[in-house]
């Protein structure tokens, strides 16, 4: 059973343990965004050991900490943290001006699938996955698009979708750090349980994919969790 993971353990494995910079003790418990921001900024431009600027190497460490110690917050603090991007980025003048533009594609109805071709598709889709469990719901959903092609190429990678892994899936999570995607992995454990983190900080795409498939023992699909509006990125590999 994976071992639990303590409050004390996330903040010392981000303050005490990176390579990136020397942070103030107790940063990112301080009660406003400001003054995380401005403690950060400071640190970033007075270490000595940081890899990247200051302004990258300040949004990657408050990004990896609201990562990987945001399931142990309350909603007020991850606020506070969330509000903490908008003030680093002002401190190093990189405010993001203008409004954002959704394009919405519209999508033109389609026609219904018996259930019988549909049960057929979604067993071909089950086939050529590799027979994962725990997917039956999933692969039901895709068989109803008729643009769905079940005789395709096994993809490499899975959608995550909350509670649609399997337990002893492995999980890679891709988010913003700075200008830069970064990301993690972890195990999904059982519901009483919490999930597995693979130790190390975040890591750039290709180390992501190179950890999760050197810990994939069972040959599973390896899931993408992308947040912060990070697009799949098609030399990554396939996504299903």
């Amino acid at each position: 059973m994976p071992r639990r993971k303590s409050k004390r353990k996330w903040s010392q494995d981000v303050t005490e343990n990176s390579d990136a910079m020397d942070l103030k003790q107790g940063v990112f418990k301080q009660p406003s965004a400001k003054k995380i921001a401005d403690s950060l900024k400071k640190s970033s431009e007075q270490s000595g050991r940081r890899k990247t600027s200051p302004f990258q190497s300040a949004m990657s460490m408050l990004s990896f900490y609201i990562n990987r110690a945001g399931k142990h917050l309350s909603k007020s603090r991850l606020a506070t943290l969330d509000r903490a991007k908008d003030e680093l980025r002002k401190d190093f003048g990189k405010e993001i001006r203008g409004k954002v533009v959704l394009k919405v594609v519209e999508q033109s109805q389609k026609p219904v699938i018996d259930d019988e071709t549909r049960r057929l598709r979604a067993y071909q889709i089950w086939e050529n996955e590799g027979r994962p469990q725990g997917q039956d719901l999933a692969h039901w959903y895709k068989a109803g698009e008729v643009d769905a092609t079940p005789t395709a190429e096994r993809v490499d990678y899975q959608q995550y979708v909350p509670g649609g892994a399997p337990t002893g899936s492995l999980v890679i999570k891709f988010y913003h750090s700075g200008d830069q995607v970064r990301g993690y992995v972890r195990k999904i454990a059982d519901a009483d349980t919490e999930d597995t983190i693979f130790p190390g900080e975040e890591m750039e795409p290709e180390a992501a994919f190179k950890l999760a498939k050197s810990h994939n023992d069972n040959q599973r699909p390896i899931f993408i969790e992308l947040v912060e509006g990070i697009e799949w990125d098609a030399a990554w590999g396939r996504l299903g």
